[in-house]
C-alpha cells in the first residue's frame, strides 16, 4: 500500500508541476523593445507593459486587442489586430486625395505622412479605429489646406504645405487622441482625370479650329495670289494693246492726221468692211443696206 501510494502521489506531483509551468507559460508575456501593450482587469484598464518580460494572472488579467484600418495606395481597405503597438515612427502613404485649389480646380494630391502613437492608452480607448480616424483627419486637413492655395504654388518646391497639413491634422486629433502627425510631404500635385480630359477636349478643339483658320488664311492667300495674277494679266493685256493700237495708229501719225481725221477714216473703213450697215437718224425709221468687201 505504501509503494503505491508514492507513486501515485508522485504522478499527482508531476501533473501539478506540468500545469503550473503551463499556467507560467501562458501567463507570459514577452514585450519587444519599442513596443506597449495594456492588461485589462476585469475588462478595465489595468497597467501598460514596455519592453521586457511580464506576468499576467488569467483569468483575470488579458491584453487589450485592437483593430485598426487603413487605406493603401491603391485604395484597398487593409485591417491590423494585435495587442502589440508601436512606438516607432510609422509611415503612411494614402492614395491619391481629391482636392479643390483655391481657383476651385479640381486636383489629385499625393502624400506621405509620417506618425508616431504618443499614448497608447487613449489610441485604444478614445476611438474604436484610431488608426482610420488619423487617416480622415489627414484627408480634411489636405483638403482645407489645398483650398486656400494657387495651383501654380502647390506645383512649386513649397515644403509649408506639408507643415500646414501637419498643423490641420493635429488641430483635428486632438491631444486626447493618442496619435500624433509629425511629418507630411507632399509627393504629387495633379489635376483630376475629369480636368485632364476637359483640357484634352478644349486642346483638340482648339487644334481644329487652329487647323480651319490655317486653311482660310491659306485659301485667301491664294485668292490674293490669283487676283494679283489677274491684275499682272490685264495690265500686261492692256500694255498689249496699247502698243498695237500705237502701231496701227503710227503711221497716220506719221503723216500728220488729226484725231478727227482718223476717226474719220477709221469709220468709213469700217463701213466699206461691214456687209450689213443700219443707221438710225433721229426719229426717221432706220436705213440699211449692204455693201461688198
Amino acid at each position: 500500500m505504501g509503494p503505491l501510494s508514492d507513486v501515485f502521489l508522485l504522478k499527482i506531483a508531476a501533473c501539478v508541476l506540468c500545469l503550473l509551468v503551463y499556467y507560467a507559460y501562458r501567463c507570459m508575456i514577452v514585450v519587444r523593445p519599442r513596443k506597449v501593450a495594456i492588461v485589462e482587469r476585469y475588462g478595465a484598464f489595468h497597467r501598460e507593459l514596455r519592453a521586457g518580460v511580464h506576468f499576467l494572472w488569467h483569468p483575470f488579467d488579458g491584453l487589450l486587442y485592437t483593430t485598426w484600418s487603413y487605406t493603401d495606395q491603391e485604395g484597398s481597405k487593409c485591417h491590423v489586430t494585435t495587442c502589440f503597438v508601436s512606438m516607432d515612427l510609422r509611415q503612411m502613404d494614402t492614395p491619391p486625395i481629391k482636392c479643390v485649389s483655391r481657383e476651385t480646380t479640381p486636383i489629385e494630391v499625393d502624400v506621405t505622412v509620417m506618425y508616431k502613437v504618443i499614448d497608447v492608452a487613449r489610441a485604444m480607448y478614445e476611438v474604436h479605429d484610431s488608426l482610420n480616424y488619423f487617416y480622415q483627419c489627414v484627408l480634411q486637413a489636405t483638403r482645407d489646406v489645398c483650398g486656400t492655395i494657387k495651383l501654380t504654388e502647390m506645383q512649386g518646391h513649397d515644403h509649408s504645405i506639408g507643415d500646414r497639413i501637419v498643423q490641420y491634422t493635429n488641430e483635428l486629433m486632438g491631444q486626447d487622441k493618442g496619435i500624433e502627425c509629425v511629418k507630411c510631404i507632399v509627393q504629387n500635385v495633379a489635376l483630376s482625370p475629369e480636368v485632364l480630359q476637359e483640357r484634352q477636349k478644349r486642346y483638340e478643339a482648339e487644334e481644329q479650329h487652329r487647323r480651319k483658320m490655317d486653311v482660310l488664311k491659306h485659301e485667301e492667300a491664294m485668292q490674293k495670289r490669283q487676283h494679283a495674277l489677274l491684275l499682272e494679266k490685264s495690265k500686261f493685256e492692256a500694255e498689249r494693246e496699247y502698243d498695237r493700237r500705237v502701231q496701227e495708229l503710227k503711221p497716220y501719225l506719221d503723216h500728220k492726221f488729226t484725231p478727227d481725221q482718223v476717226v474719220a477714216l477709221k469709220t468709213s473703213e469700217a463701213i466699206s468692211n461691214a456687209k450689213r450697215v443700219t443707221v438710225f437718224m433721229g426719229d426717221a425709221p432706220a436705213m440699211h443696206w449692204v455693201t461688198k468687201k
